[in-house]
């Protein structure tokens, strides 16, 4: 297991992700421009990244609670990135992560079995409490749909979705 926290989530490591059976992905994310994007933890800087912003990969984004600026990758940076998912199950944890299919599209293209995510805005001690849930379940051999029903008897706000919908099919170890 590799925990990575604040400034230490970057586009590259974003770009890095491979060999898990489990990617929980707990970071604010956002719509717009159409799609679902990913913040990172690294302070925007119109000289890095250039190719991979002028390609519309990697945009600048803010959280509501914190002034700077930051970078954000969405599904084109992660289609031409990203890969070597092997088939695990992403989580994604922040807002609006599955409210368009696109993220959810690409992390497929790169190789993830199921994504499971947040079709609205969701609250961190809400999240957090229905991820805990969920991972209680999935480590139980529930199969991923089941989990999802179970844990999201915690949350009040949003729904949480599975995608693909065979992906509910899904079960960690087989």
């Amino acid at each position: 297991m590799d925990v990575y926290r604040g400034p230490e989530v970057t586009v590259d490591r974003l770009r890095s992700l491979a060999g898990y059976r489990v990617v929980v992905m707990r970071l604010h994310s956002g719509v717009f421009e159409g799609g679902v994007w990913l913040f990172t933890g690294e302070e925007y800087d119109n000289t890095r990244y250039v190719l991979e912003q002028l390609s519309g990969e990697v945009h600048l984004s803010r959280n509501p609670n914190d002034p700077r600026l930051m970078f954000a990758v969405g599904s084109r940076f992660l289609r031409h990135h990203l890969g070597g998912l092997g088939g695990c199950l992403v989580v994604l944890m922040g807002c609006d992560g599955l409210a368009a299919e696109d993220l959810a599209e690409a992390l497929r293209a790169s190789g993830a079995a199921a994504v499971v995510g947040w079709g609205g805005p969701v609250r961190l001690g809400e999240t957090d409490g229905v991820a805990l849930a969920l991972f209680r379940h999935v480590l139980d051999g529930l199969l991923l749909g089941e989990d999802v029903d179970v844990a999201a008897g915690v949350s009040g706000v949003s729904k949480m979705v599975v995608y693909p919908e065979e992906g509910r099919s899904f079960r960690l170890g087989g």
